[in-house]
Order: structure tokens, then C-alpha cells, then sequence
């Protein structure tokens, strides 16, 4: 992923898939969506993701976030059958139902296409 203080745009250069074809991405780790070296929000990664990439939506977050808790998060959001707007309060609903505290989860900022639809994510072949 490049240094900590790397731009935005230089962290995505090195993504496998033209950034342009890709739905939505989820930074789901600390602090993903906060910016560094004083560039002000303009260079956060779900920022940089849809505005100068293409990518339809894109989440981080401007916390510190747990463990388990990032885990139960991203497990309930792809779960969860509908918008991703619908899928993100279903998972910090989630995480505070099944941990008494959202550990950061409710930090997320999202970027682009609310409206997006989330289908649950299947498991095996």
C-alpha cells in the first residue's frame, strides 16, 4: 500500500483491477478514510477511490476500529440485502447489538453511488 503518508491516488496506482471497473471498495481498517500530511479531505482513500479512479462507492474509516468488532461489521454488511446505505446501518446495528459498543465501526465515510445494491456474498464453489 505505499507509505503512511502517501497521496491517495499513489496508494491505488498498484490495484490489479482498472479501478474504474470495480463497484465498490470497502477500507475497512483504521483510519482509511483520514488524511495525511495536512492535504485535508480531497486526499482520503474512498475519496480518491471514486472521484479521480472511477470506482462506483467506497467506505473507510476515521478511527481507530476493533477487531472482532470490523469483523462482525463487514460480515452483516454483506449479509444484509439491499443499498449499501441499508447495508451499513444494518452492520453498525449489528456490531452494537452483539458488542454493546461499535469500537470505531460507526466511523465510517462513504463516497459515491449511496443507492448501490449489496447482495449477500455466498460461500463455496
Amino acid at each position: 500500500m505505499g507509505e503512511r503518508g502517501a497521496g491517495g491516488s499513489e496508494r491505488l496506482r498498484n490495484t490489479l483491477t482498472l479501478p474504474d471497473s470495480i463497484k465498490l471498495m470497502i477500507f475497512g481498517g483504521c483510519n482509511t478514510a483520514t488524511s495525511y500530511l495536512g492535504r485535508g479531505n480531497d486526499y482520503t482513500l474512498p475519496r480518491v477511490a471514486v472521484f479521480s479512479k472511477g470506482v462506483d462507492a467506497a467506505v473507510g474509516w476515521t478511527a481507530v476500529v476493533g477487531w472482532p468488532e470490523m469483523d462482525t461489521w463487514t460480515q452483516a454488511f454483506f449479509q444484509y440485502n439491499g443499498t449499501f446505505f441499508n447495508s451499513a446501518v444494518y452492520a453498525e446495528n449489528q456490531t452494537m447489538a452483539m458488542y454493546g459498543t461499535y469500537s470505531g465501526t460507526d466511523s465510517s465515510v462513504w463516497y459515491g453511488n449511496w443507492n448501490l445494491y449489496v447482495r449477500p456474498a455466498g460461500y463455496g464453489n
